[in-house]
Order: structure tokens, then C-alpha cells, then sequence
């Protein structure tokens, strides 16, 4: 953190040098300016390492030197990443979403894991506990839940949400028997055989239920 402030007075140092003829006539207020330059130099070497205590009782408060200046802008991120360090914060508190598995649509949840040693830090990338997918859903950090706390008057009903997606489960294990039926056609007679005494089974038993769930896939 202290980088930031150490950049800002170098640059203001560059500022006041600029401000000079640069020759070897100079004025007495141009002398003065060199001799600023320079002190701002000496004084970003001397920050380096030091305390935010040590800092604060050199420069003071960002006020002293006036939030709408380089260095006071300078000094108020450094004081803010002082005091988020002393509460073990160093950054945004995570944002609470729902966050399906883009590739299986299991509901990511973030909790600490003992067994592990995962005690759940603030973190943009998650990973699947269904299909093992590793994403990041945005560029800050992200808690997953199971749902959210709030509803607005006009969200859609939960449940149709649940029913949407079991719908869609059903018409991919749909198709993929579907496609699995068709092979059987290109079969040997004693594979066919083979192949139609498992399938025809579970056919009979999950097709009605996968066709109640899905009842679009069949409107023609």
C-alpha cells in the first residue's frame, strides 16, 4: 500500500522540476522549487518501510494537505488500506449470488470445508462440487448461496424456475435415449438383442414420467 503514496510524491517531485528553466541560471524561486523537488524525492525514499504510524505522524491527516490534491488523495488510500489490513480486510466484502454450474446447473454453495482446510476466503473463481467445472462469474469476489433473501413483486414464482429446469433435464435424457434407440437399428442381431433387453426395460418404466415432465418436447 505504500507504493501508491512513494509514486504519487515522485511524480509530484517531477511536477516541480518541470516547472524550472532547467539550465544552470536559475532564479531564487526556481532554486526554491528545485530544492521542493528534491525533498520530495528524499521523503518518498524515507516512506518505504515505515509504519502507518510513523507515516501519519510525519504527513497527518490527508485533510492537512487537501483530498482534492495528489498527495491527499494519495495519503487517504493509504490510511483506508491501513485500517482495512488492522481488521483483516483487504478488499470488498464477497457478494451473496446464486450461482448455477454453467456447464451441470448445480447450485454452487460457499461454505468452509474443516476437512479440507478451505475456510471459504473472499474469492472470484469457484469451483463445481457436481462436474468439477472452475469459473468465475465476475470480477469481484462472490459468495454462492442457495438462494436469494429478497423477492421482488414481479419475480417469477420459484417454482417455475425448478420446474424449467427439470423440464430441460428431462428433454437432454430424452433425446439421449432417443439417439441410444436409434443405434439399435445398426446393430448385429444377437447385439440388438442384447442392447434391447436393457433398454427396452427402462423405456417402458421412465419414458411416460420423462414425457409428463416434458410435455413441449412432444407438442407437434
Amino acid at each position: 500500500m505504500e507504493a501508491d503514496l512513494i509514486d504519487t510524491l515522485a511524480r509530484e517531485s517531477r511536477k516541480l522540476l518541470d516547472l524550472t528553466t532547467g539550465d544552470d541560471t536559475v532564479t531564487a524561486p526556481e532554486q526554491a522549487v528545485r530544492d521542493a523537488a528534491e525533498l520530495w524525492r528524499v521523503v518518498a525514499r524515507l516512506v518505504k518501510g515505515r509504519t502507518p504510524l510513523e507515516v501519519s505522524q510525519a504527513f497527518g491527516a490527508p485533510g492537512d494537505w487537501g483530498y482534492g490534491t495528489p498527495i491527499g488523495a494519495a495519503l487517504k488510500r493509504y490510511y483506508d488500506a491501513a485500517n482495512r489490513a488492522v481488521k483483516g480486510d483487504t478488499g470488498p466484502a464477497p457478494l451473496d449470488v446464486v450461482l448455477p454450474c454453467p456447464r451441470c446447473g448445480l447450485v454452487h454453495v460457499d461454505a468452509p470445508e474443516p476437512a479440507t482446510g478451505w475456510t471459504n476466503p473472499p474469492h472470484k473463481s469457484h469451483l463445481c462440487h457436481g462436474c468439477g467445472l472452475v469459473w468465475r462469474p465476475a470480477d469481484v469476489p462472490t459468495n454462492g448461496v442457495a438462494a436469494a433473501k429478497t423477492r421482488g413483486e414481479k419475480d417469477t414464482p420459484a417454482d417455475a424456475g425448478r420446474i424449467a429446469a427439470v423440464e430441460a433435464r428431462a428433454r437432454r435424457v430424452l433425446r439421449d435415449m432417443e439417439a441410444l434407440a436409434g443405434l439399435v437399428g445398426q446393430l448385429t442381431d444377437a447385439e440388438d438383442e442384447l442392447v434391447r433387453a436393457v433398454i427396452d426395460p427402462l423405456l417402458v418404466e421412465t419414458e411416460p414420467r420423462l414425457r409428463a415432465l416434458a410435455p413441449k418436447q412432444y407438442e407437434r
